[in-house]
């Protein structure tokens, strides 16, 4: 028998099995690119926010020790010690900041 007169030839799986795992291979490049991105993005979120903890206990510390002035001032000075009064501002250098107990 003649090759061109058998009966149609049976489709291959071949081609349709090529193009799902092309298909699952762009899925899976898109969701690996994806997540890249966001993890880039949550360093440099946790970059700014380690970035304003530390300005925050450098501006901490400079608080307490102008308080700390303030308070060595009104030792000797009665108007500054009016103000600390007025005002209710005290000084407890044994207290641990809110920012030192996290």
């Amino acid at each position: 028998m003649n090759p061109s007169e058998q009966g149609p030839a049976k489709p291959s799986g071949f081609v349709p099995l090529l193009l799902i795992a092309l298909a699952f291979i762009t899925v899976e490049t898109g969701t690996i690119l994806r997540d890249r991105a966001q993890l880039h993005g949550l360093k440099a979120q946790v970059e700014q926010l380690e970035n304003a903890s530390r300005k925050n206990q450098e501006a901490d510390a400079k608080l307490h020790s102008l308080l700390a002035s303030l308070l060595r001032l009104a030792e000797v000075d009665s108007e500054v010690k009016a103000i600390l009064t007025r005002h209710r501002l005290r000084f407890a250098p044994s207290t641990p900041s809110a920012g030192a107990s996290r």
